[in-house]
């Protein structure tokens, strides 16, 4: 996790810095639990005594760039879009606005595997810092839990999404892969292509990983909090 933690972020440097650059979608797997929090998590008075706390103690955890609350991997499928608002103005023109239209197209995925999941429009919700046991309006819930959320960075008009997606047990992520691809192409009118990493890119991230490794039980504001 924490060298695609490091792809991701080298990823939007490298899009901020090259005008002429797509957008490019990223799917990755975690290869063991890991915990990820935001990237301004150790700021934040309380944040790793109120968000999965037992998780945070016991799993080893990772710095995201962009914000947000803590997410539990290791069996969730989880993608990342860098694009410009320019890629789409009426679809990227803003965090919420954006937010709601990749959750359009997971939704459709779902829908295409016979599943009917909703957005948590119109109820009273509760805010904290775990980010599937407090959703927003614009994440996806199914019978009553939450199974998609994610967080962005913006630098002008360059953002990098990071989502993950946490189906039922009996959903295939490799089928969910599959579906979320296609859903990406019919919902924006595009045709994606595969492309390499290079691996002076990839080489460029090992060296950058350690960096987004947590300690969190080093931590003052752990400590404190206890």
């Amino acid at each position: 996790m924490p060298l695609q933690m490091a792809i991701n972020r080298l990823l939007f440097e490298r899009h901020s810095a090259t005008p002429a650059a797509g957008p490019v979608l990223r799917i990755f797997y975690s290869s063991e639990p890991w915990c990820s929090v935001g990237y301004a998590a150790e700021k934040k008075s309380g944040y790793f005594l109120e968000s999965s706390r037992h998780a945070l103690q016991t799993l080893p955890v990772c710095r995201r760039v962009t914000g947000g609350g803590t997410v539990i991997h290791g069996q969730d499928l989880i993608f990342a879009l860098c694009a410009r608002k320019e890629d789409d103005p009426a679809k990227f023109e803003s965090v919420e606005t954006s937010y709601r239209h990749l959750h359009e197209v997971v939704k459709m995925a779902f829908e295409k595997l016979g599943l009917k999941p909703e957005f948590y429009r119109d109820q009273p919700l509760q805010t904290g810092r775990d980010c599937f046991l407090f959703p927003v309006e614009t994440d996806l819930r199914l019978e009553g839990k939450k199974i998609a959320g994610g967080a962005q960075k913006r630098s002008g008009s360059v953002f990098l999404h990071e989502e993950s997606v946490q189906p039922p047990e009996e959903i295939s992520l490799v089928r969910l892969e599959e579906e979320i691809l296609a859903a990406f192409e019919n919902y924006f009118g595009i045709k994606m292509e595969r492309i390499l990493i290079e691996p002076e890119f990839i080489a460029e991230a090992e060296k950058a990983a350690p960096g987004c490794v947590l300690k969190v039980s080093e931590m003052n504001v752990w400590n404190s909090a206890v």
